[in-house]
């Protein structure tokens, strides 16, 4: 396949961009434990949704982990299958153009949600409200002499 191949998206698909219209970035074994049964049917699958646009990946070195994130294309089929609207969207262009070791940082940060996820999956009562990250948390706190000090938590969840 090349880029701009069409592939036919199924549910668990839809599944996989929610979770990392979510988390931002996931990595291939994060991926397959959430997704997937086995390395080889996940990776063969990240391959043909990346080759038809709908997701990306970097890898720092040959022998680390790739690190995959959302395009626009896997965004606009979350609102066309009615998963997100479109005003609820938190996909930037620019989180894609981030360095490779600070899409490790929040892909390593998000094993927490994952672990929470899979957990709860039994527990009907628990929920996951909300899921935090990146830009929507950045705050800042004043001193008594009126210097700002930048406040950048890395995730915020709610039960």
């Amino acid at each position: 396949m090349t880029a701009g191949a069409t592939v036919q998206l199924q549910a668990h698909d839809l599944d996989l961009f929610e979770c990392l219209h979510d988390c931002r970035f996931l990595t291939t074994s994060q991926i397959t434990r959430t997704f997937f049964g086995h390395k080889n049917s996940a990776s063969r699958r990240l391959k043909r949704l990346t080759d038809a646009g709908y997701l990306a990946s970097q890898q720092r070195t040959a022998t680390s982990q790739a690190v995959w994130w959302l395009q626009k294309r896997a965004v606009s089929a979350l609102i066309e299958a009615g998963r997100i609207k479109s005003g609820d969207s938190r996909w930037t262009w620019k989180q894609s153009q981030s360095h490779v070791r600070y899409k490790e940082h929040e892909a390593a940060a998000n094993d927490i949600y994952l672990a929470l996820r899979e957990s709860i999956v039994d527990e009907p009562q628990v929920v996951i409200e909300s899921w935090r990250a990146g830009q929507r948390l950045h705050d800042f706190v004043i001193d008594r002499t009126g210097r700002r000090y930048p406040v950048r938590p890395d995730r915020f969840l709610e039960l």
